[in-house]
């Protein structure tokens, strides 16, 4: 295994779908609530199967969908397609509900950012034959070093420059869903960075992290500032009924009560992601859900979820 292969497999969670089981009803419900059901055209035939009137659901990010019941989901709907840049997962989730030969569950290999598996791997092998020619010049990496060529190495593997979302774009769902995807669309280089760091802390103690201070975090923030406006604009472009976008607005503990943090530390991400949406003048409704995102950790959400009603003219 190497070195991001390693790292990647931290981010399992073979427990999710056991621990997320009254998540997973709800929202699986409350999708359905919000889904409208069509009734027989006049035209309606023998021929013509119901699910050609029903809508579509587009499931951005959807992963091994342990936060949806796809087998309930699907009489609502003609198709779902689950868009996420893992085959790995998507294969996990149709076997998960048994649904690996239904045509009606479509997967959709792509990235939403243009980030993958590729990217990552790239990221950490530079980095790690950084800290191998330093070792091998006797040249000591301080935390100065390591984060300058960090910031260096990340603006290849960013896309702050692309017009459109090229995943979305002239694409149309009736429905679209993405809940828990912003706080994850810069989550892997952070944790390649933090993971490095503590590598060279463990060799140096006198190694400094400076963590959310450091220039490689202000550059990811950034680029989340720049790309998440544009995600926004190319899903709401995407959905022609509903749109259903959900970020962690903070951690809270078993009881939902909220777990103090410092007003400077907020979810990265899902605060970009609530930010944007506040200034738009959108017609939506807003609630929150609680999420036992592992139990064993005590680290569970509130999650912020919008319903927002595209117009008839859309």
């Amino acid at each position: 295994m190497n070195l991001y292969d390693e790292l990647q497999s931290h981010f399992l969670m073979p427990t999710a779908y056991a621990d997320w089981s009254d998540y997973r009803a709800y929202m699986t419900d409350l999708l359905i609530q919000h889904t409208k059901q069509y009734s027989l055209p006049l035209a309606f035939h023998a021929n013509m199967s119901v699910t050609d009137i029903q809508p579509t659901l587009l499931i951005v990010g959807a992963g091994a969908c342990n936060d949806l019941d796809l087998s309930k989901l699907l009489p609502h709907f003609s198709s779902i397609t689950l868009l996420d840049y893992n085959n790995d997962t998507l294969q996990q989730a149709k076997a998960t509900y048994h649904l690996e030969d239904d045509p009606h569950v479509i997967t959709y290999l792509a990235s939403i950012n243009g980030q993958s598996d590729t990217t990552y791997r790239q990221f950490c092998y530079e980095l790690s034959e950084f800290v191998r020619t330093c070792d091998s010049n006797d040249i000591p990496i301080t935390d100065v070093v390591f984060d300058d060529f960090c910031c260096h190495t990340l603006p290849k593997y960013l896309h702050t420059s692309d017009k459109e979302i090229p995943v979305l774009s002239n694409h149309h769902y009736d429905y679209v869903w993405c809940v828990g995807v912003h706080s994850q669309l810069q989550s892997m280089f952070a944790y390649i960075f933090r993971a490095f760091e503590e590598n060279l802390k463990h060799r140096n103690p006198n190694y400094v992290t400076k963590n959310e201070e450091s220039r490689f975090y202000q550059m990811l923030k950034e680029e989340n500032n720049l790309f998440i406006p544009r995600f926004h604009d190319a899903l709401l472009k995407c959905a022609t009924q509903n749109l259903f976008i959900g970020v962690e607005e903070s951690r809270v503990s078993a009881d939902t009560k909220p777990i103090a943090q410092p007003i400077h530390t907020p979810i990265e991400g899902a605060y970009q992601a609530i930010q944007d949406l506040q200034k738009r003048p959108l017609s939506k409704t807003i609630q929150n859900v609680f999420w036992p995102f592992h139990p064993d950790s005590q680290l569970y959400y509130s999650i912020h979820l919008e319903i927002i009603q595209q117009s008839p003219n859309h």
